[in-house]
């Protein structure tokens, strides 16, 4: 499923998250990904110079709580 950054905007905020870059990032990702990815698979398919291992990560904590 594509997820445009407005629609990924407004999930997050239902789900009383902030909208930040990074955060938005991954969640359009996962949702258009057909399976699970780890936070490998997630970091080697952003790019490295936007995003750093630590918010990938933490992003990725606060999307599964």
């Amino acid at each position: 499923m594509d997820l445009s950054k407005q629609e990924a905007r407004e999930w997050l905020k239902s789900a009383g998250l902030r909208s930040t870059i990074p955060r938005i990032a991954v969640l359009r990702l996962l949702a258009q990904s057909d399976c699970p990815l780890s936070h490998g698979e997630v970091l080697a398919q952003l790019d490295p110079d936007d995003f750093d291992q630590a918010t990938i990560y933490r992003n990725l904590v606060r999307l599964v709580d």
